[in-house]
């Protein structure tokens, strides 16, 4: 097991200080524990891997892609829409659970696929890899910067021709043979006010008749 140590450059360990000072100071008062914020311009690690093969400057900018972990599992709640979701019985859950897993699974063939056939496209970038304590690329540099894939568009994407895939096409037909069960999803609940939308609907269509099919503009 190793232990890694490293030191934030100045300037963002400040950054890191102030953030964790004003932290503890909203959670304990003016009395905190100034440790705690000498700690933060630091960043420990722990670890089994092998020191032949990832050297600690590797570990380090591993450690930095968690935070894509974050990134994915919020693709996959906005993308497959969990968060509608309202089951209590936990073996329906389980059962709607594993089937956005495969139906996600899906959508990622189809992304990396599509990625691949994207990157063809697509010149290197020139621009080696920052890592921690490097600066970022100024504005005057971001003319310079090649293309990128977005991961969150692709997504997007290939799960709408997942849903297509499985839900397949809709023909008048059978819209018209789903007529009273689709009435639950397009009717509004009963209102005690009017709707506008609907009134002027109503008589721009009536006025439409009475002028005989004209156009009413």
């Amino acid at each position: 097991m190793r232990l890694l140590c490293y030191r934030l450059p100045e300037e963002q360990a400040k950054q890191a200080r102030d953030r964790k000072a004003a932290k503890l100071r909203k959670k304990h008062g003016r009395k905190y524990n100034q440790e705690l914020v000498w700690w933060a311009s630091w960043v420990l690690l722990i670890t089994t891997t092998d020191e032949a093969m990832w050297s600690g400057q590797d570990l380090v900018y591993l450690y930095r892609a968690r935070w894509q972990i974050e990134l994915l599992f919020k693709r996959i709640k906005q993308c497959l829409h969990l968060h509608c979701l309202v089951l209590k019985d936990w073996e329906r859950v389980s059962c709607v659970l594993h089937l956005n897993l495969i139906a996600w699974w899906l959508q990622e063939q189809e992304a990396q696929w599509l990625r691949e056939l994207l990157t063809q496209v697509l010149s290197p970038t020139q621009e080696p890899i920052n890592q921690i304590g490097e600066p970022e690329v100024c504005e005057e540099e971001q003319e310079e910067l090649q293309w990128v894939i977005s991961s969150w568009t692709l997504a997007h994407f290939c799960c709408e021709e997942v849903r297509t895939m499985l839900r397949g096409a809709w023909t008048r037909r059978r819209k018209q043979e789903c007529e009273p069960a689709l009435r639950r999803y397009v009717f509004s609940r009963k209102r005690k006010r009017g709707h506008r939308e609907s009134e002027q609907r109503a008589w721009l269509e009536a006025k439409y008749n009475q002028l005989g099919g004209r156009s009413v503009a």
